[in-house]
């Protein structure tokens, strides 16, 4: 029209653009949906052993996932539970690859475990067993299984981020035998000197009540080597000598050996120590 203003409409993709950032603003404004999380089961949840008795407890992943590794630390009260050791569970043994397995005790109620498997095109997938721990009776009393770290990889090598959830398990120690025992004798603590060793090493059995006992000493994965010590104990503290040998004669390795009394009235004594050649 003449002398009227000129008009140009904008194409339709800059009128919606406005549109775009609102949503874009609102959709900032709201909370992030909560990542997937990974689950994980101790089995059995709920344990029952008496004293003496060893059991297993076992890692579940709950829902099919591919992995290369874990790794996962677990805390108990050691008064109650004596560690045998740790391996990787079913999903790990159906792989045909190598699979590198780990278990340490850094601390005292403490325990950490790794399974990886050896190989760029290996890896294991699915539902099932991760890990699995032995475990032997001591005191008498309820512990829980608390899992404080659980690392998951993928078969890139790249760690799971997800958030991993295990719930608490528990295991109970029971034997009505023991019930009028005081906790002091149920689960004592032996005496090591010098510790670490090479290779002597004196064992002190603690004071407790007059009668049998017998002293062994087992690997790092349980395996029985040797009786230290077999008599009976009169009430006092005694001590016994580990040259460092099994039944056999043979020299020991350096590594870490675990020594257990077991004495009359359900008197219960352990204690860790290094050999180190």
């Amino acid at each position: 029209m003449a002398g009227g203003r000129s008009f140009r409409p904008r194409p339709r993709s800059a009128r919606l653009l406005p549109a775009f950032a609102l949503a874009a603003a609102v959709l900032a404004l709201l909370p992030a949906a909560p990542a997937a999380a990974i689950h994980l089961s101790f089995v059995p949840a709920d344990t029952l052993i008496a004293p003496g008795e060893r059991a297993v407890v076992a890692v579940r992943l709950d829902e099919p996932l591919a992995l290369r590794s874990i790794e996962l630390t677990v805390a108990w009260n050691p008064d109650l539970l004596l560690s045998i050791g740790g391996e990787g569970g079913a999903l790990f043994d159906a792989v045909s690859c190598y699979v590198f397995e780990d278990f340490s005790e850094p601390e005292s109620g403490v325990w950490t475990g790794f399974s990886g498997i050896i190989g760029a095109e290996c890896q294991t997938s699915g539902a099932g067993e991760i890990y699995r721990w032995e475990v032997e009776g001591l005191g008498c009393g309820v512990t829980s299984l608390t899992c404080t770290s659980a690392r998951l990889f993928a078969p890139d090598g790249t760690e799971i981020e997800e958030p991993t959830i295990l719930p608490r398990a528990r295991l109970t120690v029971t034997d009505a035998q023991l019930t009028a025992v005081p906790a002091r004798t149920a689960a004592a603590r032996l005496e090591l000197a010098p510790n670490p060793f090479n290779p002597r090493v004196a064992v002190t059995i603690p004071a407790g009540p007059a009668g049998p006992a017998r002293l062994e000493v087992f690997d790092a994965r349980g395996r029985r080597l040797a009786a230290v010590w077999e008599g009976t104990l009169d009430g006092t503290p005694a001590t016994a000598v580990w040259e460092g040998r099994d039944e056999r004669g043979r020299a020991m390795p350096s590594g870490t050996y675990l020594f257990r009394l077991r004495g009359p009235q359900g008197l219960t004594a352990i204690a860790r120590g290094s050999l180190v050649r």
